[in-house]
């Protein structure tokens, strides 16, 4: 049975392994719900350089959480 303490551990401990970049772009685009320009500003980077980062952490923690089960 999964709980919410082992769900938030798994996720925080997925983040820790991502790169800087990756990291920013998923806690601002999950976590602080910006939109993609409002992150991509914040970070200083374009949109779609944004996009893709998030795309990769996307994939990198899916690949995480499969690596687990």
């Amino acid at each position: 049975l999964l709980t919410k303490e082992s769900i938030s551990l798994a996720w925080i401990t997925a983040l820790q392994q991502l790169p800087q970049n990756q990291r920013a772009a998923l806690i601002l685009a999950e976590v602080a719900e910006l939109s993609a320009q409002e992150a991509a500003q914040t970070l200083d980077l374009s949109v779609p350089a944004f996009n893709s980062a998030l795309q990769r952490a996307r994939a990198s923690v899916q690949r995480l959480r499969e690596q687990d089960h």
